[in-house]
């Protein structure tokens, strides 16, 4: 998982990831994801998950600036995120 949180100098970007078919604005606040990558300000960071990761229900991802589970609030600025699979 590569975060490119580069375009928020002042802000952390936490991305939240699901085992579920779908994750939009009036759900994210009531999930718990079941993984959580954090990219420093102005920064880009990496995770690797060298045993992969399955998902039966499906991908959901989202993005925000706490890592308080019930937190809604997206970057000012878009944060480039990039998932590496094989």
């Amino acid at each position: 998982v590569d975060v490119d949180n580069t375009a928020n100098t002042s802000t952390s970007a936490y991305v939240k990831i699901k085992d579920a078919a779908s994750a939009n604005s009036s759900s994210v606040g009531t999930l718990t994801p079941h993984f959580m990558f954090v990219a420093p300000p102005g920064t880009k960071t990496s995770y690797a998950m060298p045993e992969g990761q399955a998902y039966s229900a499906g991908l959901s991802m989202w993005c925000t600036t706490s890592n308080a589970a019930q937190n809604i609030i997206s970057p000012a600025n878009p944060v480039i995120v990039r998932l590496v699979a094989s």
